[in-house]
């Protein structure tokens, strides 16, 4: 009889733990999933991606929740993502707090709502052939990355995906 109610406890526990990282919310007829990564945030007042540059504070970092479409994410380990930003097709790299989460590897074309701080950075050329390399990049459009460039990073805290 013990040995049935220790099988019985652990189902359940592994049972609901199962979808750890899903979450199904809004009314009965247009269910939305969303999937946490990292700390779980709230979508609520999330500046869209397009009105970056009106939220950005440019001499410095600037907390914020930005949500846009995923445009392309590190095809290794989902170790980092980009997203478009502005108005002209500009881009934002964003980094995981403590390397602590990735996301999923087909997650591009998805929304994403992101909480962290937002930067400007200047990424080395040997991070610049690093990230390229993790994005499935030739070694001839590797090799051709030669100098350092101003980007735009975030670095999130948690990210959902909807």
């Amino acid at each position: 009889m013990r040995n049935f109610i220790a099988l019985a406890f652990i189902s359940f526990v592994l049972f609901s733990c199962n979808n750890a990282n899903k979450t199904e919310t809004a009314d009965e007829n247009t269910a939305t999933e969303f999937e946490y990564f990292g700390e779980e945030i709230n979508t609520d007042g999330a500046v869209l991606a397009k009105d970056f540059f009106t939220s950005f504070n440019a001499e410095d970092s600037t907390r914020m929740k930005l949500e846009g479409e995923v445009a392309s994410v590190c095809q290794k380990k989902g170790c980092w993502m980009k997203m478009g930003i502005g108005e002209n097709n500009d881009e934002i790299f964003v980094k995981f707090k403590d390397y602590g989460f990735f996301v999923p590897l087909n997650c591009e074309g998805r929304t994403a709502v992101m909480e962290g701080w937002a930067y400007k950075d200047v990424q080395s050329v040997e991070e610049l052939k690093h990230y390229a390399f993790d994005a499935g990049k030739t070694q001839e459009e590797i090799d051709s990355i030669t100098e350092p460039e101003v980007t735009y990073t975030f670095l999130a805290d948690g990210v959902v995906l909807k």
